[in-house]
Parts: structure tokens; sequence; C-alpha cells
């Protein structure tokens, strides 16, 4: 048996990864496996009762992955009796029919979502992720500059509708004024609607999340076209590497420029404010 000890700390996009790379890995043992009850649970068919326990084993190895996450042979050695920890984001571990079974999304968990936007078009939409809050401070990641969006909407193909999926709306529409003409607005949904969502939009146009990597993996649109950040999912010179992030098939455009787009000017940038903030705060 193996198991996924950490499995729910972080979002939905990397808990899409860890769970098909703990399944993936499983059947390959051909042993049962553990992980905490998360969201997919409810709104995915899984349909894993016959290959997952309810009951966390006694693992006796532990298997980490390291800085460098892109594809690791050693990751395909893994044993049974072994707890994993790591993130997993690449396709290269997966065998896409199998997940994309997994990853059907529940009638039920979806029929809201998509009563609200019966009045959308979605197969002749194209989706715009702008991920912004923690990508605009954390100096390991980042936030693609505005104009990166108006030229990956340039490489789309014509279409009825636009819509803009945001963990800040306000602040996204903002940064984008006068490049992109006015998107519907999703809002007000669970994460996992506005992932159903993005994955029914004809063309996807993605920044550096995992949340927009598996709106983009999930659509299964003939013809698309997915754009996404060339740096990938980290800034320039960052101590964390993933060059299998992107697919072969999806488009690239340049997302930052200039000196301050590298890791460390961004890290200065960031221990400067962290400073500041320490400082204001003694004097309260």
């Amino acid at each position: 048996m193996i198991s996924f000890p950490n499995f729910t700390v972080e979002g939905l996009g990397n808990q899409l990864f860890q769970y098909a790379f703990l399944c993936t890995t499983a059947q390959r043992l051909g042993v049962r496996f553990w992980c905490p009850e998360w969201i997919g649970d409810h709104v995915l068919c899984l349909d894993d009762a016959d290959e997952r326990t309810f009951d966390q084993p006694d693992t006796h190895r532990v298997w980490r992955e390291s800085r460098f996450r892109g594809m690791v042979p050693d990751a395909l050695c893994i044993e049974d009796g072994t707890a994993i920890h790591g993130y997993f984001q690449t396709e290269r571990y997966y065998d896409r029919e199998k997940v994309l079974h997994w990853y059907r999304f529940r009638e039920d968990a979806v029929r809201q979502v998509k009563e609200k936007y019966a009045h959308v078009d979605l197969s002749q939409s194209v989706a715009l992720s702008v991920r912004l809050t923690d990508m605009l401070y954390l100096p390991v990641f980042y936030s693609p500059e505005p104009g990166y969006f108006a030229r990956a909407l340039e490489r789309c193909g014509p279409h009825e509708s636009l819509l803009l999926f945001s963990d800040d709306p306000v602040h996204a529409q903002s940064r984008l004024a006068g490049l992109i003409p006015d998107p519907i607005v999703v809002d007000g949904n669970e994460p996992y609607e506005a992932l159903y969502l993005l994955s029914q939009c004809r063309d996807v146009i993605g920044s550096a999340s995992t949340f927009s990597w598996w709106g983009a993996w999930l659509n299964t649109s003939s013809p698309r076209t997915v754009v996404f950040p060339a740096e990938g999912p980290y800034r320039p010179g960052a101590p964390v590497s993933n060059p299998d992030f992107l697919c072969p098939e999806w488009l690239t455009e340049p997302a930052l420029s200039g000196l301050s787009a590298h890791y460390y000017v961004a890290f200065i940038r960031w221990w400067s404010w962290r400073g500041a903030t320490r400082c204001r705060n003694l004097f309260r």
C-alpha cells in the first residue's frame, strides 16, 4: 500500500496532480492507496473504491520530490509501502485517457453552474485565466504582464465570448483595461465549478498556475488553441524548476520582460517589502 499524507495542504490544481500520480503509481504496483478525503471525492467520477483504503497505513518508506519538479525517473521506481510527498506537475507521469476518465465532473456537482452560464456558448468561447494574489508577492512565482494576455488572445481564433477567470476579478479587470475587450467575469463560484467552465471553453489562455493548467488539459475541444507563458511555472532564475510543466502541443508567449522579471530582483524587492512591513509593525 502507498499513501500521500500531505495531500490536502495545497489547492485544487495541486491536488489533481497529486491524486493522478498516486493512483497511477498504485496501479503500476498493483496495490491499494490512501489519501485524505478531498473535494474530488464529491465532484469527480473517481470510482476508486476497489483501489483505495480509508485507513491510513503505517508506511515504512518516504519518497520526496526535490526542487526539480519536472519528470524524475526515480519517481517511477517508488515501491510498495511508501509515503509520497511532492507535486508531480507534468503530464509525462500520466496516461491521459485514464486521467480524463477519473476527472469527469459529476452531473449533480456542476448542474448549478451550467444553468448559471447557460446563456454562454462555451464551445465558441475563449477562457482567460489571470492568477494574482500570491503570485504578485512571492518571488518564486509571477503573474504575467498584461501585454501577454493581449498577444495570446490574438493567437486564438474568432470567438463569441471571452470569459475572465481570476482569484481577484476586480484587480484583473483593472490590469487588463484597454487591452482586452469587455469579458464575462466568472465570479462567485466554487473552485471546481470555475475549473469545469474553464475546461469547457474552446480556447484557453493560461497563467503560470496549476488551476489554469488543468483547465487547459481537461479541455477536449477540437480544434482548440491553448496559450501559456513561455517562462513556465516559475520566474527565470528561481531555485525551483520544472521544464516539463507545459505540454508540447500548447503555444507559448513571453509573459515577463526586463531585469525585474528575474527571481533575484523579485526576491530583493520582496525582502525589502518584508523588512519595511516589520518596521511599521514595531512602531504601531
